[in-house]
């Protein structure tokens, strides 16, 4: 697994040691840095002025290309692994102008760019079918959700929103999105309004996928929703600690801290919950700390989950690793 501050650093998932470390000439504490976006053949990576690739088997340097502006979130990358996306602000005399640049993953070419004033409850977008799918607003403030081919960048269909809250999710079933209190569905190709599954009277903070049912994480809590009809599968009440989730083969893992979860304090939790009924299978409250927090979404890999807090904690494998075989 792959980490990035100051450094960008290679960690053994088996057992946390560390395989390799890139210096990246950055001052982390003032320079935005995109989370890595991880192929087989490279780990890339958004700072000011520029987009990186290197080499994930020893951290050698393979391309830098120089790009007026900012990073403002994370960055997708095309199943076919043919480009990335990311949303750029770019310098101007006035305002700055926002947009999402488009590069190749193997040079670092810009491919296209458009506009779309971003923020970070809407990114990164999604890359699916060969169309890139952003949320974000107009340059009057008017919320939307756009459709750009993924070849050229050109504008497919765009949708006016009420108050997005969460990044595009796109699949067969649709284009999913969090908006207010409900989630939206969009046929992926035409833009046409599917359905709306009402979910929460708050802010809904993640949404994911899987076989046609929704998990949404709110601000109430953790809840399954049918994509078709939008019948409400299991719930459990409980408090985000981050935005985002991750969906494994049996499980649904979520930071989340509630009442499911036997302690004493108010701890932040990482809890997984069956996909089927919602039941609690397990939690681990971030505790070792004079103030615990967790900084990033659970990620699902090699039959473990792997969770971020402040660097106190830093990085914890979670579950049921594989053995190594070498």
């Amino acid at each position: 697994m792959y980490s990035v501050g100051d450094a960008l650093v290679a960690l053994d998932a088996q057992t946390g040691e560390q395989q390799w470390r890139t210096n990246l000439e950055v001052d982390s504490s003032g320079a935005p840095l995109t989370q890595p976006a991880v192929t087989g053949e490279h780990i890339l990576l958004g700072s000011t002025g520029r987009l990186m690739s290197f080499d994930p088997a020893d951290g050698s340097k393979q391309w830098t290309r120089t790009i007026d502006g900012v990073p403002i979130g994370p960055m997708t990358v095309a199943p076919d692994l043919s480009i990335g996306v990311v949303p750029f602000e770019r310098p101007q005399q006035d305002d700055p102008v926002l947009e999402l640049v488009a590069f190749s993953v193997a040079s670092g070419e810009t491919e296209w760019t458009a506009p779309l004033r971003a923020s970070v409850r809407t990114t990164p977008p999604a890359v699916f079918d060969e169309c890139v799918y952003a949320s974000g607003y107009t340059e009057d403030e008017t919320p939307i959700l756009r459709s750009f081919a993924a070849e050229d960048g050109a504008l497919m269909w765009e949708r006016t929103l009420d108050a997005p809250t969460t990044p595009p999710v796109a699949t067969t079933d649709g284009v999913f999105i969090g908006d207010d209190g409900a989630v939206l569905v969009y046929d992926p190709k035409t833009g046409e309004h599917r359905t709306s599954v009402a979910v929460a009277d708050r802010t809904i903070r993640a949404i994911a996928v899987a076989d046609v049912t929704v998990f949404v994480l709110g601000a109430d809590g953790l809840a399954a929703v049918s994509a078709s009809d939008g019948s409400e599968r299991w719930s459990t009440d409980g408090d985000p600690q981050a935005d985002g989730l991750a969906v494994g083969q049996n499980t649904v893992v979520a930071p989340i801290s509630g009442d499911a979860f036997d302690l004493e304090t108010s701890w932040p939790c990482i809890g997984a919950f069956d996909r089927i009924d919602g039941t609690t299978r397990w939690y681990y409250a971030v505790d070792d700390t004079f103030d615990p927090t967790i900084s990033a979404p659970p990620v699902i890999a090699d039959g473990a989950v792997f969770a971020m807090s402040n660097t106190n904690s830093g990085i914890t494998a979670l579950g049921d690793l594989p053995p190594n075989e070498e």
